[in-house]
């Protein structure tokens, strides 16, 4: 967590962890061999202590390399296109182990979600550096935008990928999608009822729903690069939507 600012953004529980980017990946454990082989790759000798000295290294769990590669696998797949087996080889794991730890490809899926949300830098809307309100939601976007080239535009937010699919991905992920979506808002309509209050934003439309009008105009935008490959189109998006704020 960021220190803690003057005046802080409430933050939902679903977005109060501002770290920037998806949810990293992990080294994928070492598969295979003999005795010896698996000690070497659990262990490690320390060469600062005497001879025989042995540290052990820490281990990725199975549901932890799931997890670690299941959003990169949805976010270029999709929901429907990602299959169980598309997940454990890329985690490097049985096709079988998988039901030791989700009870489905839903129960992954809405996992991934929260955590994507969880991972959202929210660094950007906090009032302590004398930036105006509009500043400020840019700012966050702008990372958003970032996050998303990084991982491929024409991939899009894991968000919209999996908002795209609810209908038929199933009740769970639905939820998830839902509660992150909402969740957010939250965040940016505190944003826009502090600009309001200090007249930085000039608009009197319910911050709510000023919030949900921004959400859409940018992930309405993603859609648009991941069809077109334009990594501009959500912010130029949010630049016209923004503009909003000050009628």
């Amino acid at each position: 967590m960021p220190r803690p600012p003057a005046d802080p953004v409430r933050r939902p529980g679903a977005w109060g962890n501002p770290a920037t980017g998806a949810a990293g990946g992990a080294e994928p454990g070492t598969a295979g061999g003999g005795p010896e082989c698996r000690s070497l790759a659990l262990r490690k000798v320390d060469n600062g202590k005497p001879t025989g000295h042995i540290e052990r290294m820490p281990q990725v769990s199975v549901r932890g390399k799931l997890i670690a590669h299941a959003e990169t696998v949805f976010r270029r797949q999709g929901f429907h296109g990602a299959s169980v087996l598309d997940i454990t080889s890329a985690a490097g794991v049985p096709k079988g182990s998988f039901y030791n730890h989700f009870k489905s490809k839903q129960e992954l899926a809405a996992e991934i979600v929260r955590q994507y949300s969880r991972a959202t830098d929210l660094s950007m809307l906090e009032r302590d550096d004398g930036r105006s309100a509009r500043e400020r939601l840019r700012a966050h976007f702008a990372s958003q935008a970032q996050r998303t080239s990084s991982t491929g535009v024409e991939f899009g937010c894991l968000l919209v990928t999996m908002a795209s699919e609810t209908p038929t991905a199933g009740e769970e992920v639905g939820t998830a999608v839902r509660g992150s979506i909402s969740a957010w808002g939250d965040v940016l309509a505190e944003v826009i009822r502090q600009g309001q209050q200090a007249g930085e934003i000039r608009s009197t439309e319910p911050a709510g729903d000023l919030a949900a009008f921004l959400i859409d105009a940018f992930e309405g935008g993603a859609l648009r690069g991941k069809v077109t490959g334009d990594a501009t189109a959500s912010m130029r998006s949010l630049d016209l939507a923004l503009d909003v704020l000050d009628r």
